[in-house]
């Protein structure tokens, strides 16, 4: 395990994919953190903007709404209604006014100056009656026609702080009748402000410019602190409009006193309202930087794939060139130098290839010459035996036998000097042994001869001229030397990828140093004949031949004892004449 990790780190596919992951990663955080900067910025600056247009919209509904008051109180003070006496029709149009602005208006009076009062809850102000009232009308500037407002208080109609707004009233004469006398509703106030507003990380207050508190947000403490030296305070920070340090309470304060009657609208947002859009903008950043860092890893490893697959392929390539074919798979081409590179490879294997074809055919040349000999030392030595016995019985004037074995002889020289096949059927080979066998039965007696080969075996091809030298021995050195009761006995066998050809005789045997020196070069001539003993020269070729046709896996095996005869195994390929190619000579 340590050492395939330790050739994972030292390979070219993990420095370059390591360099180049470092690299897009440094080029990622530098570009993802300046977007992130200006983002940022941008973001807390768009959400400035955003609290100074609301501040803007909040101060024109504040304007609206002041507005709306004053217009109630130009139309009840012009209602012909209440100038007359008549109590009822007061009352009566008071509670339609009232009715038709409950959102506004918490109560609406009117003092006359004979000192009648009525109001829109009349039986309400006829029981608790209302403190205050009589001290608004002498805050009212005298000889002033206009619509005046007085500072809050509190007022037990109201149920809460209020703010009263004032108007004369006059008759056609031009003479003062009364005053006119709206309370508001400033809880309404303060909910329609807050509906205006996020509540949730926004505050405002209503200051008078007295200071006096007129509407604010409850929810949030700091900004609505009662204590007059907070808001004095507060105030001095906010001469410049806008207050945008405040370490202790981490807010943005801003102030606004466009509006009619000068009260001071102050909003404040806590910094947690810049930083949710920011917690959000830095969320999608990070799962960008994660996809992107994903992309990354993808990009650096194709990329390294791109440069190391073609070396590890060509390295494969080479790793895996030990069959003699030298055969490799195409490798894909490419335009740099990692093709060149690989077609470089390509042409060195091809004239290698072409070295070796050059070698097979000079030796393939050299095996035909060395098969040649062979044969050419079997058939001298098979006819130098016949024609031997011929002349024996020449002498004997045996003249018919004489006649047949010259018949015999004819075929076999036709049959073993015809150069048209190298290989033969094993059926044409057993009729040329049988002619052999004659001339060996002629010149020697009789002996058995047994065939025990399947007839499906027949038809299989075997090299020519391979089983006479066998047979040749095998009566020479086996069952010539037993007075009687001699057997050659030849049998196959086909098993699945080869075909062997057993050839047995009852003769005296070997001992196992006799076995291992028949097949033995020994001392050899110039054709690998031995020199001065022809005991096993006839068996060394037949195997030298077999090897040289299919290989060294294949040739000839001895099985002997002493006194119990000798078996000889033949073991040929399955497919003969397809098995004879060129991959074993090299």
């Amino acid at each position: 395990m340590l050492k395939a990790v330790n050739r994972v780190v030292h390979s070219v596919f993990f420095k370059l994919f390591v360099i180049s992951f470092l690299i897009s990663l440094f080029l990622f955080i530098s570009l993802i953190t300046i977007s992130m900067q200006n983002s940022f910025h941008a973001l807390r600056d768009q959400k400035y903007e955003d609290v100074t247009m609301i501040i803007k919209k909040t101060s024109q509904y504040l304007d609206l709404y002041i507005q709306n008051i004053k217009n109630i109180l130009l139309v009840v003070t012009e209602d012909p209604i209440f100038i007359n006496e008549n109590a009822e029709q007061i009352n009566a149009n008071l509670k339609k006014y009232a009715e038709n602005n409950l959102n506004v208006i918490s109560n609406i009076f009117l003092v006359y100056e004979d000192g009648r009062i009525f109001s829109n809850n009349q039986v309400l102000y006829d029981i608790i009656g209302h403190d205050k009232l009589n001290y608004i009308i002498d805050t009212y500037p005298s000889g002033y026609t206009g619509i005046s407002w007085s500072e809050p208080y509190s007022s037990r109609l109201a149920a809460g702080n209020t703010i009263a707004f004032i108007k004369p009233i006059y008759n056609k004469e031009k003479a003062l009748v009364g005053h006119a006398v709206i309370e508001i509703n400033l809880q309404y106030l303060s909910r329609q402000l807050v509906n205006l507003l996020d509540s949730s990380y926004q505050s405002f207050i209503i200051l008078t410019q007295k200071n006096n508190i007129v509407a604010s947000n409850p929810e949030l403490s700091d900004i609505n602190s009662h204590d007059p030296q907070y808001i004095h305070s507060m105030l001095d920070k906010l001469k410049s409009g806008i207050d945008l340090t405040d370490d202790d309470t981490s807010v943005m304060t801003i102030m606004d006193d466009d509006n009619q009657i000068g009260w001071k609208l102050i909003v404040a947002t806590d910094e947690e309202y810049f930083l949710k859009s920011t917690k959000n903008l830095f969320n999608k950043f990070l799962i960008i930087g994660v996809i992107y860092l994903f992309l990354i890893v993808i990009f650096t490893l194709l990329l390294s794939l791109n440069f190391t697959r073609p070396i590890k392929k060509l390295a494969f390539q080479m790793d895996n060139v030990h069959d003699e074919s030298l055969s490799i798979a195409k490798l894909s081409y490419r335009k740099d130098e990692l093709g060149k590179l690989t077609r470089s490879f390509e042409d060195m294997m091809e004239r290698i290839k072409s070295l070796m074809k050059q070698q097979r055919d000079i030796l393939e040349n050299k095996r035909q010459i060395e098969l040649k000999l062979l044969q050419k030392q079997i058939n001298p030595h098979f006819l130098g035996n016949t024609l031997a016995c011929i002349s024996s019985l020449a002498k004997c004037n045996q003249m018919d036998m004489v006649q047949e074995m010259i018949r015999s002889l004819i075929l076999m020289l036709n049959f073993s000097m015809d150069r048209i096949d190298e290989f033969i059927t094993l059926k044409d080979e057993i009729k040329f042994i049988e002619e052999y066998i004659k001339l060996l039965k002629m010149r020697h007696g009789e002996f058995q001869f047994l065939t025990v080969i399947p007839k499906e075996h027949e038809s299989i091809k075997i090299p020519k001229l391979i089983l006479q030298p066998l047979i040749e021995n095998a009566y020479l050195h086996g069952i010539s030397t037993k007075k009687s009761d001699g057997c050659i006995i030849i049998e196959t066998l086909l098993l699945e990828e080869t075909f062997h050809i057993f050839i047995s005789d009852n003769g005296p045997g070997m001992s196992p140093e006799k076995v291992k020196t028949v097949l033995s070069p020994g001392d050899s001539g110039e054709h690998g004949e031995p020199r001065g003993n022809s005991h096993g020269m006839g068996i060394r070729n037949v195997n030298e031949r077999i090897k040289l046709y299919f290989g060294k896996e294949y040739g000839l095996y001895i099985a002997s004892e002493p006194g119990k005869g000798t078996k000889v195994e033949i073991c040929l390929p399955k497919d003969m004449e397809q098995r004879k190619t060129d991959e074993n000579l090299l």
